[in-house]
This record gives structure tokens, C-alpha cells and sequence, in this order.
């Protein structure tokens, strides 16, 4: 890149590497789009309360029980948020999954953002969505809950968002929080704020975890920490990944392989499927 030639050559190359991406997402989405046509699943992980079995969806009884609950649970409350701790109580927690090498994740409790999505989905009355379009398709699956519950749930949170839809005067960042926004808690994957507590003439600024607010069982041991330490421990590691390019090329090399890998299945199956 010392040269006007080399320079000119690294241009070219980036822009054919954008193109090729963007080309695999187009081709991605348009074979989503054919699976939803048929009703398959097509978004990757399967949803709480089925089980991927010879690429369809099988109801996993256990799970089906905790949706049909979640719906049970609003229809009585009419609350996401006491629907959340209802279930964190009664011992449900969210769907667990199983890596290639055997490890399990997920299964972390609900929260009022987890309780709404499963509210949403259209999944649960035999119905596949594709994301990029919002075409709705009758699914090859079993539903798992009754149209009508379905409908009284959708009314009673339309309700709610009507009531949320108000104009809403943001505040401004006037207390200079960088990280306003950015960060999450890495004891309960809440987000983390910063608020600020005047006293004695002098304003003191902390980050606080929101995680007690969710609708998680209990408050999370991450309480607050001051700005200054929260946010020179981030810039600092932040410059030391700027300044690393070993480590900035690897990520690169890592982005691109992945990407890579997650389209090769998806255009063998397109192939069986033409």
C-alpha cells in the first residue's frame, strides 16, 4: 500500500470482497423466502417449545407447557412484567441450547423483553414469518396455542403500546455519560445506566445495573460503580485493541470465515432444494 498502484489494487479488492458479501446475503434471504413459502423454519435456532428434527419442527412437550403458561399467565395478569417473575418463581426459565461440542447455553430467566417475544410470535398458531418481507405462511408444525388466546393476547398489548405511544421527551446527555447506552451488566445481561446524585453543591455520576427492574428473581450483585472507573477501564482496553493490528487483522480473518461458514449450508440445501 506504499505505491499509487498498490493502493489502487487493495481498493479494487475491497470492493469485490463487498459485493461477494453482499451477493451471499441477498442469495440468504431469497432461500429463507422459499422455505417460508413452504412453511419450514428457516431463521436459524428453533423457538421456545419446539425442537428441530430432519430440518421441521417438533413440539418439545416440556417447553410447550412453559409457552402456554406465558399466555395463561397475561391473559390473567395482564402484566409482562409479573408474567416474567410468576415464571422466574415457579422455576421456568428460557429455552437451553446445545453446542457441536456439547456445551449448553441459555436457559437464563425471563425478563419482560423475553415474555413479549413469545407474546409476538405467530410461531405458537402455525404460522411461519419471513423477517425480511413480514409475509406470513401457513407452517408444515403443530401449533401450540389457540388462535383465540392468541387473539385476546395481541389486543390486551396493543392496548399497552397505545398507552406507551405518547410523545416522549428525551433527556438529554447533560451529565456527559460516554458510555450512555453501550454497555450491559456481565452478571445478568441487563442494561447498565448511568444516573446522577447531587450532594453538598458537587454532582457524583454512576453506572447502575437495571436488572432488578426485568423481572429477574432476585437483584443482581452488580450494583453501581463510578463513572471514572467504569469508563477508563473500557477506553483503555478499547485503545489497547486499536493499537494491536495482529489482533485487528485476526478478528478480520475470523469475521470472514465465519460469514463464510454460516452461508455454505444454507446454498448446499438451496442446490437439494432446486
Amino acid at each position: 500500500t506504499k505505491s499509487p498502484q498498490g493502493r489502487l489494487m487493495t481498493a479494487i479488492m475491497v470492493q469485490f470482497a463487498q459485493y461477494d458479501r453482499e451477493m451471499d446475503v441477498e442469495r440468504s434471504k431469497d432461500f429463507h423466502l422459499a422455505r417460508a413459502r413452504k412453511g419450514l423454519w428457516c431463521a436459524g435456532l428453533p423457538p421456545l417449545g419446539y425442537d428441530l428434527k430432519d430440518k421441521l419442527l417438533v413440539i418439545n412437550d416440556k417447553e410447550a407447557e412453559t409457552v402456554r403458561n406465558v399466555f395463561a399467565l397475561y391473559l390473567q395478569r395482564g402484566s409482562t412484567l409479573r408474567v416474567a417473575e410468576a415464571l422466574n418463581r415457579q422455576g421456568y426459565r428460557r429455552k437451553t441450547y446445545t453446542t457441536e461440542s456439547g456445551k449448553l447455553y441459555g436457559g437464563k430467566p425471563f425478563d419482560k423483553d423475553s415474555v413479549i417475544r413469545i407474546l409476538r410470535r405467530k410461531i405458537y398458531i402455525g404460522f411461519i414469518t419471513n423477517d425480511r418481507t413480514e409475509l406470513e405462511f401457513p407452517g408444515q408444525h403443530k401449533p401450540i396455542v389457540a388462535p383465540s388466546d392468541f387473539e385476546k393476547a395481541q389486543k390486551l398489548l396493543d392496548s399497552h403500546d397505545q398507552c406507551e405511544t405518547r410523545p416522549v421527551a428525551y433527556a438529554a446527555n447533560k451529565h456527559g455519560f460516554k458510555l450512555r447506552g453501550l454497555i450491559r451488566c456481565g452478571v445478568c445481561g441487563s442494561s447498565v445506566v448511568g444516573y446522577a446524585r447531587p450532594k453538598d453543591g458537587k454532582v457524583y455520576r454512576y453506572y447502575r445495573c437495571l436488572g432488578h427492574l426485568n423481572g429477574l428473581p432476585a437483584r443482581c450483585s452488580f450494583k453501581s460503580a463510578s463513572v471514572g472507573k467504569v469508563e477508563g477501564v473500557v477506553i483503555e482496553k478499547l485503545a489497547a485493541v486499536g493499537w494491536n493490528r495482529a489482533f485487528l487483522e485476526r478478528v478480520v480473518r475470523e469475521a470472514v470465515k465465519r460469514s463464510k461458514a454460516s452461508v455454505e449450508p444454507l446454498t448446499k440445501e438451496k442446490r437439494a432444494n432446486e
